[in-house]
């Protein structure tokens, strides 16, 4: 879900916000703002996950992409476009950067690489269909709210699954060299 917005958002920002009525110099504007957040967003989140845990930042994260690129639809405010642009690029990259460790907590040292191999090219299905949905609907010519929604949603997704996750099945419960949430650090053997 979050690589169907990163991906999605991020190959179709500049013509969405050109179809809300924006100059292409300003689409360009954004999403330039959209990696700026990402940039600043990923070292933010990191910082969080390390003194509240995986699982509370990133359904913060997924929350504020979700709630951010919903919002983007109702407003042509430049600065509170640009606000809410940055927002999701720190939701969203956020997520991603803090997801990676979090998911590399499911598997066994033996095979977390090939694990995480796994995880990785699975995500990639979601970097393939969020550009190619999002097409779609832009060049059906739906109303840009069901643009803004369609990229939005699997943020809220995203939140509900990391709620739902069992963290007892994690290495994170099980072992004594990895971080646990509040830790503030991995631990050194």
């Amino acid at each position: 879900m979050n690589m169907y917005m990163i991906f999605g958002l991020g190959t179709w920002l500049p013509q969405l916000m050109i179809n809300a009525g924006f100059g292409l110099g300003s689409g360009l504007l954004f999403l330039l703002t959209l990696n700026l957040g990402a940039l600043f967003g990923s070292n933010i989140a990191g910082v969080i996950a390390d003194r509240i845990g995986y699982r509370p930042t990133l359904v913060g994260l997924y929350l504020i992409a979700f709630l951010s690129i919903s919002l983007l639809s109702m407003t042509t405010n430049f600065y509170a476009v640009i606000i809410l642009v940055a927002l999701a690029g720190i939701g969203f990259y956020g997520g991603q950067n803090v997801g990676n460790a979090y998911v590399s907590l499911f598997y066994p040292p033996s095979m977390r690489s090939t694990g995480m191999g796994f995880a990785f090219g699975l995500g990639r299905l979601g970097a393939i269909f969020g550009p190619v949905i999002a097409g779609f609907i832009v060049s059906w010519g739906m109303a840009i709210q069901v643009n803004f929604l369609a990229l939005a949603i699997p943020g809220l997704i995203a939140a509900v699954s990391v709620l739902m996750i069992r963290e007892k099945h994690s290495y994170l419960s099980q072992s004594n060299d990895v971080q646990k949430p509040g830790d503030g650090g991995v631990k050194v053997i």
